[in-house]
């Protein structure tokens, strides 16, 4: 027998070295993904939220049930933040038509904690009734990670 052959194969330090490489690359690309998918689930909400916008608006442009239309935005300090649909000028329990909630996963930037943002679109103009307003919304886990809303005085939804 030859005892100077060439061995072929890896050594164990050679594996060790390249399944850690594979590991920490593997590492980083799933926290790339979480981010990722928080961004996603922030503007999927914002999505939902700017439809709902534009629907109000609708409803006001098109003059249903002879009034002005608007969503009352709460930020709210336990953390169930929600906006009301609701009727006439000024927002008032009695003109709610309905309420819907955040993802709980999901806060209000602004309105801040513990305040409201009223976006009211006018009876057939479909126009804010005061200045523009900004709506953010922000991950709770990710507070890094935001979405913003803007609604100018002549009632455009921008996102």
């Amino acid at each position: 027998m030859n005892k100077n052959k060439l061995q072929k194969g890896f050594t164990l330090v050679e594996l060790i070295i390249s399944i850690a490489l594979i590991a920490i690359i593997v590492g980083i690309s799933f926290s790339n993904l979480g981010g990722h998918q928080k961004k996603l689930e922030v503007d999927l909400e914002a999505e939902k939220i700017v439809a709902y916008l534009r629907e109000t608006r609708n409803r006001a442009i098109a003059g249903q049930d002879n009034s002005s239309w608007g969503i009352h935005f709460v930020n709210v300090s336990n953390g169930d933040d929600y906006y009301n649909l609701f009727k006439g000028l000024t927002f008032s329990t009695s003109a709610i038509v309905e309420t819907r909630f955040l993802s709980k996963k999901i806060q209000f930037l602004i309105p801040a904690i513990n305040e409201n943002v009223d976006v009211v679109f006018l009876k057939s103009s479909g126009e804010l009734s005061s200045s523009e307003k900004i709506i953010i919304l922000q991950s709770i886990i990710n507070p890094e990670i935001t979405s913003t809303i803007e609604i100018n005085k002549l009632g455009q939804i921008n996102y």
